[in-house]
């Protein structure tokens, strides 16, 4: 066949043709197939070339045409007119092209790879329930009349009343959310979930009734198996009027804002009950699901179509992806290629929507994927996050690449160069080690000190030395009296003395000397538990271990109070030399190693100290001691209970650095340790990447 006479196809009859609205790039016309109940969109470029087809042209011949008319510039846009509307089965049949378009797509599908197909055919599916219109039709009468001017103005008063509380109890709803994101909690967001998208949906169906818009189906689209509630709107394609399609975008949402709104004024003034639990979730379904996924106009639901009908952009999300590559073609490599759009702010603003779109989404998928992480199944935390990776970061980089190698010919050389040269240098910093620095609080310690326990409960009778004064090696420091354990002593001995009296009798009785082995059982229980008393009554003197200096923790502490076993009293330590205990964090402990150097400065000291690291303790750090480091006592360790020991809120490790000479220091004396090391940015966040996995998979 003679390529030159390719026939171009006739446009079917049947197709309904209306102008649409006028859109940044243009006049927007709108198809509708009523075969195939679809609407299509077309810019004046693509309904200026349909116009010709009502008759079966010669493909060169319409082409030169077109051109010659400036409508098109090039017959491959013909082409590709051509091909969407055979693709789109809006010509007549020709019996060779569409059953070559039908076995194209058929081989297209076999060429697809089996996950491919398991994720269109299985993870991407919609199931319709039934049709909704007639349901509507009848009942919308009444919600006219219910829905009224005054009874409108009423609900929004009160929906405006009840989230004017809502901020006035804002951290109190922040405290209450944090505490309900358990297994439980996400339930209870699910049912609230399901009924919030049922109240959403009738917005969107009851506001399209009102603009005489026929509702097709309400039913459920399965996402990778995770269902959502959907209602077909196709038939508002057919509105061109701005508003009444906005009106319908935003239905579902104001829905849900009045009816969240209504909720707070109930969960701020009711008391505690199932009612403020229904009235919490509600709240908090409608506030996060408006503000980051139905009102966000960075992800494809209502808020989307909402400023796509607002701004007239069709098709925002492509064109803004066109746009974003486009620029970075010409800004990277000097690529200079043809811009639809005219307007340079409007090209300004689908740069920008599409970067903020892609980073919201990067940011939105990380946050889930991280509460899943550290409240649920961290394994399955992981396995999304390597989803996440591919899907939004290696899949479509690897893409652009091979874009910009097919297009390395209109390459500008010297633009080029530049952007090779700054993408080399990036590489550079990221993998070349830079020296920074590791930085955690300090305190001067003793090398030698004992913290004092109490050996045994009682009541504090005395406290020999005074706070901060010298002992010596055994002399008393406090004095314990237990007069439960003096009594038990007492009659312990009383016990043991009957029983001895009694083991004598037995003995001297031929028939009760089966008893007299029971008897000698319980005197030596006895006499264990007397031997016990006494040693538990000596302990109850405490001396110290070693000379040095004796300080009180509880310097309001009085005689008579009483003490736990192991309850910290006080230290002794050795004034004469001291060593710097410093704390770092659990991610910075893993670079520390022994004899790296560290500097040591005080806050009231211009000099800075030099010392090695001697030791790292790898178990987290505990407080049994008043430290000046604890926030309670004015530090920068955040403490979170305070008992027999103090409890840090997150993990900190002690890393013992001496000093390099002698110095006098002040124990206790406070200040800031730096450690230097050199690493990359790129390798220690790899080193973190499989450190956290390698944890989990042998968790």
């Amino acid at each position: 066949m003679d390529v030159n006479q390719i026939k171009t196809g006739k446009l079917r009859y049947d197709l309904k043709i209306y102008k649409d609205y006028k859109a940044s790039e243009g006049e927007i016309w709108t198809v509708f197939d009523p075969v195939s109940d679809k609407y299509y969109r077309l810019h004046t470029k693509e309904y200026k070339v349909i116009r010709y087809l009502y008759s079966n042209h010669v493909f060169n011949e319409l082409a030169e045409e077109l051109i010659r008319r400036k409508i098109i510039e090039s017959d491959d846009e013909l082409k590709t007119i051509l091909n969407f509307l055979r693709q789109s089965s809006l010509l007549l049949p020709d019996y060779r092209l569409t059953e070559g378009v039908l076995l194209k797509k058929i081989e297209l599908f076999n060429k697809s790879s089996a996950f491919l197909k398991f994720l269109k055919v299985y993870l991407f599916f919609k199931l319709p329930l039934f049709d909704p219109d007639k349901f509507l039709n009848s009942t919308m009468p009444y919600f006219r009349r219910a829905f009224n001017k005054w009874t409108i103005y009423f609900i929004i008063f009160i929906s405006a009343s009840g989230y004017t509380a809502w901020i006035i109890n804002f951290n109190r709803f922040i405290s209450t959310v944090v505490d309900s994101i358990n297994y439980v909690g996400i339930i209870r967001f699910g049912i609230a979930l399901i009924f919030m998208k049922i109240i959403h949906e009738l917005g969107h169906a009851y506001a399209a009734k009102a603009n005489n818009v026929r509702v097709r189906k309400i039913g459920i689209f399965f996402m990778v198996f995770f269902p959502r509630l959907y209602i077909d709107l196709t038939d508002s394609w057919k509105i061109s009027d701005r508003k009444q399609k906005m009106l319908i975008d935003s239905a579902g949402i104001i829905a849900e804002v009045v009816l969240g709104g209504i909720a707070a004024l109930v969960w701020v003034n009711i008391g505690p009950g199932v009612i403020s639990s229904i009235s919490y979730y509600v709240l908090t379904v409608s506030v996060f699901n408006t503000i980051f996924v139905n009102g966000n106009p960075l992800i494809r639901y209502d808020g989307y179509y909402l400023l796509m009908d607002f701004t007239n952009i069709d098709n925002l999300r492509m064109k803004s992806i066109l746009s974003v590559k486009k620029w970075y073609y010409r800004i990277l490599f000097g690529i200079k290629q043809k811009q639809n759009i005219k307007n340079k702010n409007i090209q300004l603003f689908l740069i920008v929507f599409g970067i903020a779109s892609y980073i919201y989404r990067l940011f939105l998928y990380t946050g889930i994927i991280l509460i899943v992480y550290f409240k649920f199944a961290k394994s399955i935390g992981i396995v999304l996050m390597l989803i996440e990776v591919y899907v939004l970061i290696l899949e479509p980089l690897v893409l652009e690449i091979r874009k910009i190698f097919q297009l390395r010919k209109a390459f500008n050389r010297k633009r080029s160069r530049v952007s090779l040269s700054v993408f080399l240098v990036v590489i550079l910093i990221m993998f070349i080690p830079l020296p920074w620095n590791l930085q955690g609080p300090c305190e001067v310690r003793s090398q030698n000190d004992i913290i004092i326990f109490a050996s045994f409960d009682g009541f504090l009778a005395e406290i020999f030395p005074k706070n901060g004064t010298k002992v010596e090696k055994g002399q008393k420091l406090f004095k314990i009296e237990n007069p439960f354990l003096i009594n038990k002593i007492v009659i312990d001995n009383y016990l043991l003395l009957a029983n001895k009296i009694e083991y004598d009798q037995l003995l001297s009785d031929k028939t009760k000397l089966g008893w007299a082995n029971v008897k000698q059982m319980d005197i030596q229980r006895l006499s264990n538990e007397l031997k016990n008393g006494r040693r538990y009554l000596s302990s109850l003197e405490i001396f110290s271990p070693i000379n040095g200096i004796f300080v009180q923790f509880d310097r309001e502490m009085q005689l008579g109070k009483w003490l736990k076993k192991g309850e910290p009293i006080g230290e002794v330590y050795d004034n004469l030399k001291e060593n710097i205990i410093a704390y770092f964090k659990e991610d910075d402990i893993a670079e520390i190693k022994i004899n790296d150097c560290a500097s040591i400065s005080f806050p009231d000291s211009l000099v800075s100290y030099t010392g090695k690291v001697i030791s790292i303790n790898t178990v987290p750090a505990v407080f049994f001691r008043p430290s000046p480091l604890l926030n309670i006592f004015g530090g920068p360790l955040q403490v979170i209970r305070a008992k027999k020991k103090y409890e840090l809120s997150r993990n900190y490790y002690e890393v013992e650095i001496k000093l390099d000479a002698s110095q006098n220091f002040n124990i206790d004396r406070t200040g800031f340790v730096q450690i230097r090391k050199f690493s990359s940015v790129g390798l220690s966040l790899i080193k973190k990447i499989f450190i956290t996995l390698n944890k989990e998979m042998c968790l």
